[in-house]
């Protein structure tokens, strides 16, 4: 079922449904009583919470593969007209919920999203899972999509790296 929405005014950059993610995956952990896991993902909100987990957990985690991810959005900083140098960390999350969400967000519409949105044939070569699959994630309302989305445009995990004490896999595609 889906989250409940944080109270109105919460910043994006709280990151409050990824760490809810994050408790999720330690509590399977647990339950399910695993042994230093190794998490696999691809994708916001999952390579977040990955990384995140290996950096605060590494004692509950036994590595992170991460298949061609985006851990960071870049944002050029509002400061530089020429658009190359990235956003300070401490406006991400103001710029977020100033230019995203208060004003781009609130104006697309289910269509506009779904028809922008992940395209079918990246999810399988074939093409009944492809459209099983892509039934599945967009079944998901529209609101639940962004809130995650924003989330990931607020943090940049990458800050954390020199805390990294498990093993990490990055796996980029080649596509010809």
């Amino acid at each position: 079922p889906t989250r409940a929405m944080p109270p109105s005014g919460t910043s994006f950059s709280e990151l409050t449904w990824t760490r809810r993610l994050e408790q999720d995956i330690l509590d399977l952990i647990r339950r399910e009583k695993l042994t230093k896991p190794v998490i696999l993902a691809e994708r916001q909100p999952a390579a977040q919470a990955a990384i995140e987990l290996a950096i605060e957990h590494p004692d509950q985690i036994g590595g992170v593969v991460l298949v061609a991810t985006n851990l960071v959005q870049f944002f050029p900083s509002p400061k530089d007209p020429t658009r190359k140098t990235p956003i300070a960390f401490e406006e991400r999350g103001p710029f977020v919920d100033e230019s995203w969400a208060g004003k781009w967000f609130k104006y697309v519409p289910p269509e506009t999203w779904k028809n922008g949105d992940l395209a079918q044939q990246l999810l399988s070569s074939d093409p009944v899972r492809s459209q099983t699959a892509w039934n599945e994630l967009e079944a998901a309302p529209v609101e639940i999509k962004i809130r995650y989305l924003l989330e990931f445009w607020s943090s940049d995990v990458t800050r954390s790296f020199d805390r990294l004490k498990v093993p990490v896999l990055g796996l980029v595609p080649g596509f010809d």
